[in-house]
């Protein structure tokens, strides 16, 4: 029996660390689909393209955040209880609510377009396109937490990796072709992608279910009385609604931001320095053309600044922290099922020290290289104060996510929706007053958003700690890794002033600066958390692959192997 629930377990592990891989490529592919959709259609285009992905992302994840994880809790109980019948309806009801929110959803995006987000100009084209993707995303999410209710998580990867690389190639090339006829008309072919990659997704996970149900419905007793319709989706909303709200952390930041900045920003864009304004907007007439009058096409330029360049990078790195550290949450999960309190403790404190390790360097990289990261990659440093305004959150953000998922395990799903709460206020205030200072614009978002996650963030390991009880050491979490990052930035620093002197600030320079400064960053980082001892072989063990990750580093000397 010890045997098998071993095996159980690590068939949880290895099913969880095919999704997190899936999503880390999933941010991936997002972000190469954000690049060069930038480069093409500039701060102004994206300012169209984002504004109505974020309406379509919120209304996504309020739709069928939730809900798949219910299911894949509801699938699984009904095929431990070999019950055949309880499995079809679970699947009957969940089919029904997921369809019925996928069609209101797209109606209320469809023929509420001409409403929404006025300040940014008329992008009712943009959400209008992007409408029908929200019903095949809803009819997506009941099959993917059907397969992950079994514990195959291959259908979920792959149907995610399909959705993201079709809006990766069919939204660049449609883009490409429409804009000639203008930065609306590109932008609604750029998100035209968004709408392909659901559909491509979704018929491939129906194809995976109707080759697959005749075996998994061969497994099970069509025999056993299944609970009634209201039961079902009773206990589907009462596991969805806390994790839909737990799930929107970056949602419902990002509907803040869309709403005010634009109202803000609106009342003071004839204030906003001219100097600032020309590095922004590359195309002024062009922008005014599209939007309708100049202060649509300043905010309009902004705001895809700050969504296409600035919360492009913000979301990239967390999600390469995450992708190491959350396969160490189904151990906290297991021990906290048996009672076990000390492994529970001991994982805890290992993740966040983890999370904290990954996470500083990155922060503290971004923010010196802001102008060559950005010249690389986007041809401009125009947004680069705005990116050193907000490189605090990418630490606040990776551990406010693996803090979540900690709760989570724990059982404290409510936690973190009232954190977010209190930390979303806290951000609406800030944005609020600072938007509309001219001197400031759009960098109060920035400080909102570092505030809101610093919030959020301390919350969270407040209960974490409460909860878990980790013997936290802030000298070994904290300092140590400080200590090592400050020497990292130093040099960085001054690699990147010696280089930039010689070879001036061209798109080639930029690239050759930040290759070489990530490049001696992590060497010199990495040194330094052994100088440091922040690294303990025991907790590299404890991670993917760490048994190779130890050898490896014990092959050139940088960590002594423990005695047996």
């Amino acid at each position: 029996m010890k045997e098998k629930n071993n095996e159980l377990g690590q068939s949880v592990l290895k099913g969880s660390i095919i999704l997190v891989a899936a999503n880390l490529l999933v941010k991936v592919i997002g972000a190469l689909f954000k690049i060069p959709i930038t480069n093409l259609l500039g701060n102004e285009g994206m300012g169209y393209f984002s504004s109505a992905y974020t309406i379509y992302s919120g209304l996504f994840t309020v739709a069928t955040a939730g809900l798949p994880v219910a299911i894949a809790k509801m699938i699984a109980e009904s095929t431990a209880h070999g019950n055949l019948r309880e499995l079809k309806r679970t699947h009957g009801v969940s089919y029904i609510l997921f369809a019925f929110v996928g069609v209101v959803g797209s109606a209320v995006l469809f023929f509420g377009a001409d409403d929404f987000i006025k300040a940014y100009g008329d992008n009712s084209l943009c959400i209008k396109i992007v409408a029908p993707a929200l019903f095949f995303v809803a009819i997506m999410s009941v099959y993917r937490g059907f397969f992950q209710g079994l514990s195959d998580m291959y259908p979920t990867a792959i149907s995610e990796l399909i959705e993201s690389g079709t809006k990766l190639l069919l939204g660049y090339l449609a883009a490409y072709i429409f804009l000639k006829k203008g930065l609306v008309f590109g932008a609604a072919g750029a998100i035209s992608g968004v709408t392909a990659g659901s559909v491509f997704g979704c018929v491939f996970l129906i194809t995976m279910f109707f080759k697959k149900r005749k075996k998994i419905y061969a497994s099970l007793d069509g025999s056993l009385k299944p609970p009634s319709y209201i039961s079902i989706f009773g206990r589907l909303m009462g596991v969805a609604l806390p994790v839909t709200v737990s799930a929107s952390v970056f949602t419902i930041t990002n509907l803040i931001d869309v709403f005010q900045i634009g109202r803000r920003l609106s009342l003071i864009a004839d204030k906003i320095p001219q100097e600032q304004i020309d590095r922004c907007i590359k195309y002024m007439d062009k922008a005014i053309a599209a939007s309708g009058d100049k202060t649509a096409a300043i905010v309009n330029s902004l705001y895809g600044m700050y969504t296409a360049k600035v919360i492009t990078m913000l979301n990239l790195l967390p999600a390469i922290v995450v992708a190491v550290c959350l396969p160490l949450v189904p151990a906290i999960a297991r021990s906290f099922a048996s009672k076990d309190y000390s492994g529970v403790s001991k994982t805890t404190q290992m993740s966040v020290k983890f999370t904290v390790i990954f996470s500083l360097p990155g922060a503290v990289g971004i923010g010196i290289l802001s102008d060559p990261i950005l010249r690389t990659l986007f041809g401009s440093n125009d947004a680069s104060f705005l990116l050193r305004l907000i490189t605090p959150a990418i630490v606040s953000v990776s551990l406010v996510l693996v803090t979540n998922a900690i709760l989570q395990a724990t059982g404290n799903v409510i936690v973190p929706v009232i954190n977010i709460a209190v930390a979303g206020i806290t951000k609406v205030i800030i944005n609020y007053f600072l938007l509309v200072i001219p001197g400031i614009n759009i960098n109060g978002v920035a400080i909102g958003t570092s505030v809101c996650y610093l919030i959020y963030m301390t919350l969270n390991l407040y209960y974490v700690i409460k909860v878990a009880k980790p013997n936290f050491s802030i000298y070994e979490i904290a300092v140590k890794p400080i200590i090592s990052a400050s020497v990292m930035g130093i040099a960085v620093f001054a690699v990147n002033g010696v280089l930039t002197r010689f070879l001036g600030i061209s798109r080639l320079a930029s690239i050759i600066c930040t290759a070489v400064g990530i490049g001696i960053g992590g060497i010199i980082y990495l040194i330094m958390l052994f100088v440091t001892e922040t690294l303990k072989e025991e907790e590299i063990r404890e991670l993917p692959k760490g048994d190779k990750i130890v050898e490896t580093l014990s092959e050139i000397g940088l960590i002594k192997r423990l005695k047996d």
